[in-house]
């Protein structure tokens, strides 16, 4: 197998979390973003990414949670962990094509970015789009993923950085509240919409471990791995930050919107500089880079699900490949799955309401599936001590317990947010709201478990 540089690990590592998206949001909490992104990046991205790589290279056959998970727990919990993955992604998905609806609505006419019809219609219409794309194989849809990001991604984010470091330098103004002190940098364990955010972080950086794959391809992965994925977070942090920040200079807190904010300050800035026109092309391919994104999602997850087929452990109906070696009838069912979950947006009638709901349900089920993880890290030391791992997680027994610790505390108090309302929800159902959210993700592992053995 072709060993790969790890400066271009580094690379393809940032490029599974860099995105605009979330840099509204982090926008919101104003200061208090460099306390949830530290937590974050070192708390639990980290230690997903070492965890993920040690299990990788011990057992490198065994590809992705499905196995890792399997072989830790059997494959009931196995089944479970991917089956988590795999729903989570289904609502994931969901609110992030929710935002390129928004953003498509700069190009068409911005007054749809809050209609809940058109964002609909922009879910359905570019998931299947990227689900046929998908039918093709992964040559065609990887090429279109490298453009997106390059162009989509990485290219806006140099320009809203650009723009947001020269407004600074010759405008001095800053409607952000800079102060330093603790109220200022630190979140009020009584502000619930400050504890809310902490999702956000969490969801922007969710997905790491399919790094971990690639762990086997560098020299000497013991020194290399470790360094390409602290190399990468850095890179993501620092570029997340001074996007999130060049929002958080221009437009006021309570003005952003979680959905649409990377537009508005695109919209903002262009307008200022007499560029207004080019909006909509930015616009585009912000849009672009973002469906890129998704489309590496479309064939990702669903593979846990196909190898679970194969085992017998899933519906055998979705094992068949097509010409392209693609799950084709899986693709289809999520396809079907994904427009079904977005008709959420009609009912909630509200984008911003919709795209946290969504959101938060995808946290709860990624986040009891990085609890699965963690768990399976620390067993596996016990019961294969003498398996070889090519990458270990250093300082023996005591190295695993102190990263699966960090990981377990941020990913459970996580989990808990998942069930605190926002602010905006409707006050009707602010006293519901735990017990909806209780009730969804019960029913998401109650499914999960009567497919695995009806499949059985």
């Amino acid at each position: 197998m072709k060993q790969i540089s790890t400066l271009r690990l580094t690379f393809v590592t940032a490029a599974l979390f860099m995105t605009l998206r979330n840099m509204p949001m982090m926008a919101i909490t104003g200061m208090q973003m460099f306390f949830f992104n530290i937590l974050t990046a070192f708390f639990f991205l980290i230690p997903v990414a070492l965890v993920s790589a040690e299990l990788a290279t011990g057992w490198p056959k065994a590809e992705g949670v499905f196995h890792w998970v399997r072989i830790g727990f059997g494959d009931r919990i196995g089944f479970m962990a991917t089956w988590l993955q795999w729903l989570q992604s289904m609502f994931g998905m969901a609110s992030i094509l929710a935002y390129i609806g928004t953003t498509i609505a700069y190009i068409v006419d911005q007054s749809l970015a809050n209609n809940p019809w058109f964002i609909f219609f922009s879910i359905v219409a570019v998931y299947w789009i990227l689900t046929v794309d998908n039918f093709f194989g992964t040559n065609i849809s990887t090429k279109i993923s490298s453009w997106a990001l390059i162009i989509g991604v990485i290219f806006p984010t140099i320009l809203l950085i650009s723009f947001g470091v020269y407004d600074f330098w010759t405008t001095k103004e800053i409607v952000m509240n800079t102060r330093i002190s603790t109220e200022n940098l630190l979140p009020n364990l009584g502000e619930q919409n400050r504890l809310v955010m902490l999702m956000g972080f969490i969801f922007g950086y969710v997905g790491i471990e399919v790094s971990a794959n690639d762990a086997n391809l560098i020299p000497n992965p013991s020194k290399s791995y470790p360094k390409a994925i602290f190399s990468a977070v850095l890179l993501v942090f620092i570029s997340t930050l001074l996007g999130a920040l060049s929002i958080a200079i221009k437009i006021p807190q309570d003005q952003i919107s979680e959905s649409a904010g990377v537009m508005q300050i695109f919209e903002l800035y262009l307008k200022k500089h007499q560029l207004g026109f080019i909006t909509p092309w930015i616009a585009g391919l912000v849009a672009f880079g973002t469906a890129g994104q998704v489309s590496t999602w479309v064939i990702g997850p669903a593979d846990g699900l196909h190898q679970a087929s194969e085992r017998g452990d899933f519906f055998s109906f979705f094992k068949k490949d097509n010409k392209y070696d693609v799950p084709k009838r899986l693709l289809i069912f999520q396809a079907i799955v994904l427009s079904v979950i977005s008709i959420a947006v009609l009912l909630l009638n509200d984008v911003n309401t919709a795209f946290f709901w969504l959101t938060s349900l995808a946290v709860i089920l990624y986040a009891l599936m990085y609890i699965l993880l963690f768990l399976t890290a620390i067993k596996l030391r016990y019961t294969h001590k003498d398996q070889v791992r090519p990458y270990r997680i250093p300082f023996g027994n005591i190295g695993i317990w102190i990263v699966s610790f960090c990981g377990l505390a941020v990913i459970t108090l996580c989990l808990l947010v998942g069930f605190i309302p926002l602010d905006s929800v409707n006050e009707n159902l602010k006293p519901w709201y735990p017990i909806i959210m209780g009730l969804m993700a019960l029913t998401c592992v109650s499914v999960g478990l009567i497919i695995f053995h009806k499949s059985k």
